[in-house]
């Protein structure tokens, strides 16, 4: 089964789901992360 994360934003709003996708490898043979760029303020 595969499972895809989207997130928004900079690094510290990313990191958060690059620890949940490698906990996630347990559960789903290939957790996938896809992010945008940077957002500026």
């Amino acid at each position: 089964m595969k499972i895809t994360l989207l997130t928004l934003g900079t690094r510290g709003d990313v990191q958060p789901f690059v620890a949940l996708a490698q906990e996630l490898q347990d559960f789903f043979s290939q957790p996938e992360l896809r992010k945008t760029g940077c957002m500026n303020k």
